[in-house]
């Protein structure tokens, strides 16, 4: 079992700066509605009905923060393919 770190800091106005071990990340919304975007090239929006326990989340790559501090969003290179034809005699 290992150890975890996170602090949630609250900025007022529905705004949160969430520090953890390998990431940070910025949330705002109110109790319905959600969004996050965080340094590891994250961005989740959560809607849900307060009280009940229910809701929907929505998880997706993005390049908003984890672009800016150099997250976890790996760029790759297009290979050049070239195909010869080859011709029977």
């Amino acid at each position: 079992m290992g150890f975890r770190f996170r602090k949630s800091i609250s900025l007022g106005g529905g705004t949160k700066l969430n520090i953890g071990t390998k990431s940070a990340s910025v949330s705002f919304g109110t109790k319905g509605v959600r969004k996050t975007i965080s340094t590891s090239g994250r961005e989740t929006t959560t809607f849900s009905i307060p009280g009940t326990g229910v809701s929907y989340v929505d998880s997706k790559k993005s390049s908003l923060l984890g672009g800016l501090f150099g997250g976890s969003s790996k760029k790759t290179a297009a290979k050049k393919t070239t195909s010869r034809k080859t011709t029977k005699k």
